[in-house]
């Protein structure tokens, strides 16, 4: 049986997945995304990344590239290889 969450994850869109325990709240993720949609949670001693606009991710993967943390990941070992042959092009 499949429980039905009824408020919206912010730990992946449809290109990434974001590991909120990985995280150190270095920020990189968000300063590189072109389109705002990684944010910051902050509260108290909780901080860490994750994802307010999941709908405006293109799949350019520099959040994953500015990890240092790796607590982003592509969902596809395809697109880190096609985006990286594309920056070279």
């Amino acid at each position: 049986m499949k429980f039905h969450f009824p408020i919206p994850r912010h730990d992946r869109t449809k290109f990434i997945r974001l590991k909120a325990n990985l995280c150190k709240a270095c920020w990189a993720c968000v300063e590189v995304c072109p389109n705002s949609v990684i944010g910051k949670a902050e509260l108290f001693s909780h901080r860490h990344a994750h994802i307010d606009h999941a709908e405006g991710c293109k799949g350019c993967i520099r959040c994953v590239r500015a990890c240092p943390n790796g607590a982003i990941y592509p969902c596809s070992p395809r697109q880190v290889s096609s985006s990286l042959s594309s920056e070279g092009a």
